[in-house]
Parts: C-alpha cells; structure tokens; sequence
C-alpha cells in the first residue's frame, strides 16, 4: 500500500480546532465579563444598607419639606412667564443641606454624615419625564458613576398617583440607592 500525503489535511484539522477553540474561549469571555459586572452592581447599586439609608431620607423628606419640593417641581407662573424648572432638585451636594428645599437642616446635615451620603436627588418617579433619563449625560452636577446609576434604575409609571418623586442617594462608599416617595401631594 502507498502512503498518501496527508500534509494537508493536518493544516486544515489544526486551522479548524484552533478556530473552533478561539470562538469557544471567546463565548466564555463574554459570558464571564457579564456575569462581573452584573456581581459588581450587585453590590454597588440598591444594596441593603442604602435601600434602608434611603427610605430614612424618604422619611425625613416627607415631614420636612417635601410641601416645598413638590411645588418647586411643577410648572409655575412667574408674571407674564410659565416657568418650567429642571426635572430634578439637589438636597444634599456632599456639604449641606438645601435650606431652600428643607426644613430642621442641622437634623438633615447630622443624618447625611451619619448615613455616609455623598449626593441626595430628588426627581419624578418617572425618570423619562421631561427626557431626565435620555439626556442625563448633560447634566454637570452628577460624577459618571451617578449618571451611570440613573441609567440603570428601572422604573414603571404603573402607580404615578401614589408617587410622583423618586430619591436618588449616592453614598461616599461609591454605593447608590433609589427608592419612590410614596405620598399623596
């Protein structure tokens, strides 16, 4: 018997292998990329502690000031002029509290450095109201961590009668939290 030349052959079944390896090996990659980054928002955005931190907030809003904030928030009449105001209100800026916005603000300043917070925001419920959501990359006064949080928050319209705002608190442990404020303005 003659030996045929399978040289050739080899080339193509190692081309093959190492082909169907690469897509295999990069399948794995992508799969585990998402997996890190869906563990590390996990432990980054609406943990436990900041879920708790923030209905404390919600609280504190609700009984000092929350009047003020609602009626900031929607459109009024300055003379001749219908004054729209942004779709979002700044309470804490990491230095104090909006004596503007907030009654009791010592209360409110001693509870920020208790609860760690770098950064509170109050917003409508629905983040796409007024494009909040959509163009929240123009925003100066958000860092790209907040701004990424803001993107993330999933939200439905569903009970817009029971809460109309939205607290956003960013903690100076990089972690973040949202939560509805439930009451009737």
């Amino acid at each position: 018997m003659k030996k045929k030349n399978n040289k050739g052959f080899l080339l193509v079944e190692t081309l093959l292998v190492a082909t169907f390896a690469a897509s295999t090996m990069l399948f794995i990659f992508v799969q585990l990329r998402r997996i890190t980054t869906e563990y590390n928002r996990s432990f980054s955005y609406n943990t436990v502690e900041g879920i708790y931190a923030t209905n404390q907030i919600n609280d504190y809003i609700i009984n000092n000031g929350y009047e003020k904030i609602a009626e900031y928030m929607s459109n009024r009449i300055e003379g001749d002029v219908t004054v729209t105001p942004e779709p979002y209100v700044i309470l804490y800026d990491g230095n104090s509290c909006s004596s503007v916005y907030l009654d009791e603000v010592d209360y409110c300043n001693h509870l920020m450095s208790l609860l760690n917070v770098k950064m509170v925001v109050m917003t409508y419920a629905d983040l796409s109201f007024k494009d909040f959501r959509k163009n929240i990359d123009s925003y100066d006064v958000f860092d790209n961590n907040l701004k990424r949080f803001i993107k993330y928050i999933k939200y439905d319209v569903g009970d817009s009668e029971l809460s109309k705002r939205r607290t956003i608190v960013s903690f100076k442990d990089d972690t973040y939290a949202s939560l509805k404020v439930y009451r009737r303005d």
